[in-house]
Formats: structure tokens, sequence, C-alpha cells
């Protein structure tokens, strides 16, 4: 995607703006030479990025697909597909020395050829990275008229990163046979007109 979040710009990005309020803190706290007059602090640039950091939407998360993708089409034909993501955390307790394990399920709505790609390599237990943005849901329920809202990760970037267990256990399985008898007889063929 052209302009999306690919890798390096994340990473530009986030850089850039740690930078940013690191002046921005300079400047608030007077730690300048000349209080107030950190020379960042009256720059074009400095105060596009305060402005920008201010209502920064950005996600990235990776974990495993809880579902396989279900999609749909919008009325133009775009695909949407929309899945979960299940995010585990695991940590050492320091006081017990035990192992403690935490899991978060996070939606995820993809669109237009990430959707196409989701749907093609996304299965439930695949790894996946997601770029995006979150959006918030909300609606009336129709039988009771209460008013409901879900928080998902509009998805800009989607990589699979690795191919799950199971598919790869399931490939190894699979007899390997070189050709096929319909992938040899043009080879015949040509034999037999010289």
């Amino acid at each position: 995607m052209s302009g999306g979040w690919g890798p390096d710009n994340s990473l530009r990005v986030a850089a850039a703006a740690q930078t940013r309020l690191s002046n921005a803190d300079l400047c608030a706290r007077g730690t300048s030479s000349q209080p107030g007059q950190h020379p960042q602090c009256f720059s074009s640039e400095f105060k596009e990025w305060t402005s920008i950091m201010h209502s920064l939407n950005l996600v990235v998360i990776a974990g495993n697909a809880t579902r396989d993708p279900e999609v749909r089409y919008t009325v133009q034909g775009t695909p949407v597909a929309e899945f979960g993501l299940a995010i585990n955390r695991r940590w050492k307790e320091r006081r017990s020395n035990e192992w403690r394990e935490e899991t978060t399920f996070v939606e995820i709505r993809v669109m237009g050829q990430q959707a196409d790609f989701a749907q093609a390599r996304v299965r439930k237990g695949t790894p996946v990275h997601v770029e995006g943005r979150l959006q918030l849901d909300q609606w009336l329920e129709r039988d009771t008229g209460a008013k409901r809202e879900r928080l998902r990760v509009l998805g800009q970037q989607l990589t699979v990163l690795s191919q799950p267990f199971k598919d790869r256990q399931m490939k190894d399985q699979q007899p390997r046979n070189p050709k096929s008898p319909t992938e040899t007889q043009p080879a015949l063929a040509i034999a037999a007109a010289l």
C-alpha cells in the first residue's frame, strides 16, 4: 500500500514523536538555557508535530487469529473481513516466583485488498501482525433499545507472521508426487515429435 504503515514508516513516526515530545517537555519545564526559549518551541514543524501527537490513533499488535475471517461486501462491492485476535502476555511474579498469563481478545476489521489477503491467508490459529487505528462502533439494540459499543482495530496493514503449526504438519504428512500424469503428457508429446 502506498502511503501505508510499513515497518519502516511506523518506526520513523515513533522515533520522530519521541524526539518532538522530549523537546516539548524541555519547553514546558523551562529547562533550556533560557526558560521557555527552546529553539524548537517556536518552529512551525514542532507546532505541527505537537498538534498531530495530540490526536495520534495508531495501533500495532500481533497475536493469533481466534477464528477464520468472515467476509462481507459493501454496496459498492468492497470486501470487508472481520476476525478476532488473541494477544498473550506472559510474566513472572516477583513475590510468588510463578508464571502468569493474560490473554486479551481484540476484534479486527480490514477492507479492500487487505480483506482479500485475510480471506486467502488467515485461518484460526494463524499468527498475524496488524497495524491500523482504533474505531468505536456504536448502535442501539433492536430488542431493548440499549446503547451498545464495541472498540475494534481497523487494520490498514496485515502481515501473516508464519504458517500455523497444524498446517505445516498437514503439508509434511501429504505424499509428495513429483509429477502427476497430466504434467508428464506434454513432455511425452514433445519427445514423440522428435
